[in-house]
């Protein structure tokens, strides 16, 4: 009788994998080639255009609102040169009571000093008024206006500098002409310098009325209208230089010798109380206005 059979073996062999089983092999990525240093500049350079346009776009838009700005500050301007007249006006009333105003300004003057010899000084105590005339529409100009009183040199009552802007821009300017009295035209004589017996060849203030070689520069038109015309009153309040000196030195020497002293309070009080009064009241007065080198009598 035969015996039960073994059980079949399952034959071992390589099979393929299901489909689900098959494992998933990515392909290799090609590299990215490298940007050639032309096309790296030529996008550097686009992009650096772009943001240059993008300036020029914001620079357009801040230089329309400079203009509309210039435009309006213009028209302010003008309405306060409106409203400051009355009171210009006044103040030059009360200018002429005060002698030789004019020319103490002048005088004390730091950019306007140094133009000036002594025949200048001496035809300068004869100004009486001196004015800024702005035309209406003010871009196109203005002038200045000189008033003189009766004296030896000039025929001429007023001398007046105009400065006016054209259309496009362009200054010029033009003047009165000075008529000189015979023998006393400034520009033309030998004028002495000042503190100097000697007679040196120098330029006259009044040069400045006929020069228009550059009106747009006229520094001295400048200073005249910026400076001196906006507060004549500081420059005719410079302290004295001397006697500011006076009281400083007064001032060391006092202290000096209050360190120095050995006397007692109740015995030096009543001098240094005295001497200290009698020297303030003298070295305290400002300086209103600079005695100038011409000792003439004006009226």
């Amino acid at each position: 009788m035969d015996g039960p059979s073994p059980p079949k073996q399952a034959k071992i062999t390589d099979s393929e994998p299901s489909p689900s089983e098959t494992p998933t092999t990515s392909k290799p990525e090609e590299p990215i080639p490298p940007i050639s240093g032309g096309d790296k500049d030529s996008i550097e350079q686009d992009d650096t255009l772009e943001i240059l346009e993008q300036i020029d776009n914001c620079q357009g838009e801040i230089e329309n609102l400079n203009e509309s700005a210039s435009e309006e500050i213009i028209r302010i301007e003008e309405r306060y040169n409106r409203l400051r007249k009355p009171f210009t006006d006044k103040r030059n009333e009360f200018i002429q009571k005060i002698p030789n105003f004019w020319i103490c300004t002048f005088v004390n003057h730091p950019q306007i000093a140094p133009r000036l010899n002594e025949e200048d000084e001496e035809c300068l105590h004869y100004l009486r008024r001196l004015n800024i005339d702005h035309y209406e529409d003010l871009k196109t100009g203005y002038r200045i206006t000189f008033h003189f009183a009766e004296n030896p040199f000039l025929e001429n009552k007023t001398i007046c500098k105009e400065f006016s802007f054209s259309g496009d821009g362009e200054p010029t300017s033009k003047c009165d002409i000075i008529r000189w009295k015979p023998g006393m035209d400034l520009t033309k004589k030998v004028p002495r310098k000042k503190k100097s017996k000697l007679e040196v060849k120098c330029f006259s203030f009044f040069t400045w009325f006929s020069d228009h070689l550059d009106p747009g520069n006229d520094e001295i038109a400048d200073v005249i209208r910026d400076d001196l015309w906006s507060n004549p009153l500081q420059y005719y309040l410079i302290p004295d230089f001397d006697d500011s000196m006076e009281k400083s030195l007064f001032t060391d020497s006092y202290l000096d010798s209050d360190e120095d002293n050995d006397v007692s309070d109740e015995a030096t009080s009543p001098r240094v109380s005295q001497t200290t009064g009698d020297n303030l009241n003298d070295s305290s007065k400002r300086k209103v206005g600079v005695t100038p080198t011409s000792n003439k009598e004006t009226s």
